[in-house]
């Protein structure tokens, strides 16, 4: 309804499906998603995104102290 074309649609459920994932897992859902995008950052920069295993990033793996450290001020 709110994005203008089918992309859009997309990639704002895989961001709300991300930010809702982290709220049921007790976690912060802008410290989840910022911690998720720097650690998909950094292995983007190094070109080996296809074969770091992401599933450490899966928001009932993930550490809540981890996030919270990570968090930025």
């Amino acid at each position: 309804m709110f994005a203008s074309n089918e992309r859009g649609a997309d990639a704002w459920a895989t961001l709300i499906t991300l930010a809702q994932s982290a709220v049921l897992n007790n976690l912060d859902p802008t410290n989840y998603l910022n911690y998720i995008l720097d650690v998909y950052g950094s292995h983007k920069n190094k070109g080996d995104v296809e074969t770091f295993d992401k599933t450490p990033l899966l928001p009932w793996i993930v550490d809540s102290k981890l996030i919270n450290t990570n968090a930025k001020e």
